[in-house]
């Protein structure tokens, strides 16, 4: 049953992407691309890019999509950076799967409503720190920095079985994700040209919300097969990592949540020694 909820959850956040209202939008853009050519200064600005970097011409939408992800490829620093993002988000959508039944397990459906809330407030309190603080000078390092810090909260939320700690641990999480959001949204900004960022943003955009997805699918799965089982009260791990971080229900939650914030750090650390990247 668990599973088949998160199922329809993955199959809802397809369906919000691509609103049936934008269908027409999309339907009259791709129209527009095979029976209107391209102003002759745009035409020309194109050409020059494609010779530059030799790429295919982008002037129909299969040309398009091509061109921005071969623009991508040939800039090792970006497809890093580009992958490493995803991976955030992956793990965004695996928390955004386990937050309710790990609540629910920990405390009631009030509770549940006040962690929510205070979610929130940090990921709005951390947007408000964006725009009043502003950009940092080196973005990469900002990205690093508070993925890092996020990771560490992570961890925290799966530290022990505690109603606080674990609200704290949320709030934390989302604080940093604007901040984390809006750095690299800068970035690829500010190394991209202008002429192009369409065909490049397209794809990016695109291949990093894939992985959300595949964080609500993969989440449940993983939880109730591997996880949950491991951490039982007489479990294979009850006797080694049960006793720091606890057993019984909820703690192959707990397990999961510290394992994606390894994870993210040991890829921080791969990616704070790239040559490409800094």
């Amino acid at each position: 049953m668990r599973f088949r909820t998160i199922v329809l959850l993955a199959e809802r956040s397809l369906k919000e992407a691509i609103a049936p209202s934008q269908l027409s939008t999309f339907r009259q853009a791709i129209l527009q691309q095979h029976t209107r050519k391209a102003p002759f200064s745009y035409r020309k600005m194109l050409t020059a890019w494609s010779n530059q970097y030799n790429l295919p011409l982008p002037l129909s939408w299969r040309s398009d999509l091509s061109f921005g992800w071969q623009y991508i490829r040939r800039h090792p620093a970006l497809m890093k950076l580009l992958l490493y993002y995803g991976m955030l988000i992956l793990f965004l959508g695996a928390l955004q799967v386990l937050f309710t039944p790990f609540f629910l397990i920990l405390g009631t459906p009030r509770t549940l409503g006040i962690a929510l809330s205070i979610g929130g407030i940090g990921w709005l309190l951390g947007s408000l720190t964006m725009g009043v603080w502003g950009w940092l000078k080196n973005r990469v390092n900002g990205i690093l920095a508070f993925a890092t810090a996020q990771e560490l909260w992570l961890m925290l939320a799966g530290f022990k079985a505690s109603i606080p700690l674990t609200i704290i641990a949320i709030f934390g999480y989302l604080f940093t994700y604007p901040l984390i959001s809006s750095c690299n949204q800068s970035l690829w900004q500010s190394h991209i040209p202008r002429e192009i960022q369409g065909h490049v943003f397209s794809i990016k955009l695109m291949v990093e919300w894939l992985f959300l997805p595949v964080g609500y699918l993969a989440a449940g799965v993983l939880c109730d097969r591997i996880f949950e089982p491991l951490m039982a009260i007489n479990g294979p791990l009850s006797q080694s990592i049960g006793q720091v971080i606890g057993t019984g229900p909820g703690r192959g939650i707990a397990l999961f949540c510290r394992l994606m914030g390894s994870t993210i750090l040991g890829l921080t650390l791969w990616v704070s020694k790239d040559n490409d990247l800094r």
